[in-house]
């Protein structure tokens, strides 16, 4: 896996036929991670995760969840959902139902004591398949973001 200035992701497969980006945005985490949780209130976060065939983008999955902080840890996960964009007629995915929970994490500060507390996941699981070479081949994939109460959120894109 590789990472770019831009915090773009790349893992290559097949000798770099196959690519998959994962791709930084959201609206609540535009600075870097804070020292101190987000302030009481919903924020939302948007990720992006791309397959490439060749190096060409085929499809461009989203995904974003709402959660609510109460400033010191998340207590629900109000929404989650994503969307899809395909640049090509050669994969055809559709979006299984998007699931929300909280999840745990334990916060450690740099030489200091640790807290744990609650993250937001969401996930969805993406059903399709690809027509490469005249052969037909399924692809399921899951998508799933992780986001803190700090303000660092991940998200990734792995074979089901």
């Amino acid at each position: 896996m590789d990472a770019t200035a831009d915090g773009t992701r790349t893992t290559s497969l097949r000798n770099g036929d196959v690519s998959l980006e994962a791709h930084h945005s959201a609206s609540t985490f535009a600075a870097t991670a804070a020292k101190r949780p987000l302030p009481k209130g919903n924020h939302t976060v948007t990720r992006s995760n791309k397959i490439k065939l060749l190096g060409v983008t085929v499809m461009e999955f989203k995904i974003w969840e709402t959660f609510y902080s109460n400033g010191r840890t998340i207590t629900k996960v109000v929404e989650a959902d994503g969307g899809k964009k395909n640049f090509s007629g050669v994969v055809k995915m559709s979006k299984g139902i998007a699931k929300k929970q909280l999840g745990k994490q334990s916060f450690c500060k740099k030489g200091g004591s640790c807290s744990s507390g609650n993250t937001a996941v969401a996930s969805i699981v993406w059903e399709g398949e690809a027509v490469v070479s005249g052969g037909t081949f399924q692809i399921d994939k899951k998508q799933t973001l992780v986001s803190n109460v700090y303000g660092t959120a991940t998200s990734s894109l792995v074979n089901v």
